[in-house]
């Protein structure tokens, strides 16, 4: 059953019940306010991928910034372009 499954879910997560995606739209925003808005996500991750929404007609900016700088963060275990060039998945540790 649903409820079942759901709790083995949580049981193989720590305990604690982590989401699959929580998505962060970042497009329309500073880098600085991006950063702000990625790192305070990462700081106690709840999702096991980050789907940063950063938009690709305004330009590379937004992305070519998360590819780069999240990376090698702690709590980054992988960055995964999508076929879509205006999102950026981060998968957690």
């Amino acid at each position: 059953s649903h409820s079942r499954r759901n709790q083995s879910f949580k049981r193989h997560h720590k305990e604690k019940f982590m989401q699959y995606i929580k998505e962060i739209d970042i497009h329309g925003y500073t880098q600085q306010e991006a950063r702000k808005m990625i790192d305070a996500a990462l700081k106690k991750p709840d999702a096991l991928t980050l789907r940063i929404i950063h938009g690709y007609n305004q330009g590379q900016t937004l992305g070519q910034m998360v590819r780069k700088r999240y990376r090698s963060h702690p709590h980054v275990q992988r960055i995964e372009l999508s076929m879509n060039p205006g999102i950026t998945d981060i998968i957690t540790k």
